[in-house]
């Protein structure tokens, strides 16, 4: 690519000796010496510039792998929970069922299964959502426990 645009620029008698010196020692004219330091500079910003982005990519990379982690890590026993309430309500409803008729039991997991669909309808799937239309999470627990308190579990 051929130099074909002239620019004009003014520099103090020091700079002006220094870029005669400096062009002069690589056997080159002040303006060839001149394009080829803005050439590098140029080329030095636009490297530098990938590097910055680079490391980005690697520290975002970094970030995900340390929310893996932390995921990992919080939900580290969590099937074995899952697993044990699961016992848990088998157990219960195997003691609950001999005490209750069909009309009840049948009354009870109707109940259940409403209430569960009705709290995964006010999740609707963004808990982020949920807590700015109900307020923090702390007010969303203490609200769903006093809602809990309300219902009506009469089975008899």
């Amino acid at each position: 690519m051929g130099r074909n645009e002239q620019l004009t620029t003014y520099v103090d008698a020091e700079v002006a000796r220094e870029i005669e010196r400096r062009a002069e020692a690589e056997d080159v004219s002040a303006s060839t010496y001149i394009a080829q330091v803005l050439d590098q500079h140029i080329h030095g910003e636009a490297v530098e510039e990938q590097a910055r982005e680079h490391r980005a990519e690697q520290r975002i990379q970094e970030l995900v792998a340390e929310a893996r982690d932390e995921v990992s890590e919080a939900t580290e026993g969590l099937e074995d929970l899952v697993a044990k309430s699961g016992v848990y309500s088998i157990a219960v409803w195997e003691l609950v069922k001999d005490e209750y008729d069909d009309p009840r039991r049948q009354h009870a997991l109707d109940v259940g299964t409403e209430r569960l669909r009705e709290d995964m309808d006010a999740l609707d799937g963004d808990i982020e959502s949920a807590r700015a239309q109900n307020g923090t999470s702390s007010e969303v627990t203490d609200s769903a426990a006093a809602e809990s308190d309300d219902r009506d579990w009469d089975f008899e």
